[in-house]
């Protein structure tokens, strides 16, 4: 999507398997063809979120086109689409890294955590990371969206994986900081760098 749009790719891949007229006689055309649909097929499994109800709406018209030629791989091509239309995958899902039941009294007194504790912590810091990360599309890396005032809206993951961190950051100096007495304030810094490394 940096150097063409998914309609201008569509069309393009869709003028490839429209082989011209003069070329009937190709023995390679059949091979192109069904590279072509593969290519869809491929493009379906992987980046579906890449089509709009009128991509769709293109992509049907070409499934019909392919119908009357090669009905096995369209059958396919409309079998991909409709699982990713309802949601249905046969692939196998992302699943959340484990974790532990995190049991704290409150409030919490970081230099109090043992070394199970900040193992724990981490692990919550870690589930927390992955639900918004999870949510990240390919396009949000693509021209670097999120450092532009007018584009931000286009990386909705980033931004809110940004303001995560700053968050973060901020609650640790004000951890520190706001621990009165000494001795303790010694305690919180080696038990946040301990939650780090488990990290």
């Amino acid at each position: 999507q940096q150097f063409t749009t998914s309609e201008v790719l569509l069309q393009k891949l869709v003028q490839r398997y429209h082989v011209p007229s003069e070329a009937d006689a190709f023995p390679g055309r059949p091979t192109i063809r069904l590279r072509v649909c593969k290519v869809v097929k491929q493009w379906l499994d992987d980046f579906f979120e890449d089509f709009t109800p009128s991509l769709i709406k293109m992509l049907v018209k070409f499934v019909q086109t392919v119908k009357s030629t090669y009905p096995t791989m369209a059958l396919q091509l409309e079998d991909t689409l409709y699982r990713q239309i309802n949601g249905v995958s046969f692939t196998k899902q992302r699943q959340p890294p484990m974790g532990t039941n995190a049991k704290f009294s409150w409030p919490l007194r970081l230099q109090d955590l043992d070394e199970e504790g900040t193992i724990r912590m981490a692990q919550q810091f870690t589930l927390y990371e992955y639900s918004v990360y999870s949510k990240m599309k390919h396009i949000e890396m693509i021209n670097a969206y999120w450092d532009s005032p007018k584009t931000p809206h286009l990386a909705p993951t980033i931004e809110a994986m940004t303001d995560r961190f700053n968050h973060l950051a901020e609650w640790t100096s004000s951890v520190i900081l706001k621990t009165p007495k000494l001795g303790d304030r010694v305690q919180v810094v080696p038990n946040l760098l301990k939650n780090v490394d488990h990290m």
